[in-house]
């Protein structure tokens, strides 16, 4: 997006870098009000899943889809991918001795991805539900 596009406040990147190879959440949003028959819409890249939170909060900006990106050795394949996702679970880790928290992202064909410590879903416990697609 070209910077003469950006509201003010907003930062506005051609790339970005991250050096491990974790996952990442594309988030397709639109703001809540239209103009003049428009609605702006934009992509996010999000690396945390409390950014999500603050998106799926606000007052201006309706998410309309989540896509959940992974690197090959969450994905179990040979290259990234993206997959659209369903809900977020939080829950913690039951073997660590520092209390350790651990996501499993759920995706609409129910195959579950583990990101934590361990990556198993069956060391998570006290898992609660921290953000459920609906749309």
């Amino acid at each position: 997006m070209p910077r003469s596009l950006a509201d003010h406040g907003d930062y506005v990147w051609s790339l970005a870098f991250k050096q491990l190879n974790l996952h990442w959440l594309h988030v397709a949003s639109r703001n809540r009000h239209e103009e003049d028959g428009y609605r702006e819409l934009r992509n996010l890249f999000l690396a945390h899943v409390e950014d999500l939170q603050a998106v799926q909060a606000s007052p201006v900006w309706e998410i309309t889809e989540v896509g959940l990106i992974t690197p090959s050795h969450i994905s179990e394949s040979e290259h990234w991918s993206m997959e659209q996702l369903k809900q977020i679970l939080l829950g913690i880790e039951s073997d660590i001795e520092h209390e350790q928290h651990g996501y499993m992202f759920v995706l609409t064909d129910d195959t579950r991805f583990v990101v934590s410590c361990r990556n198993q879903e069956d060391d998570l416990v006290d898992v609660v539900s921290v953000y459920d697609c609906r749309f």
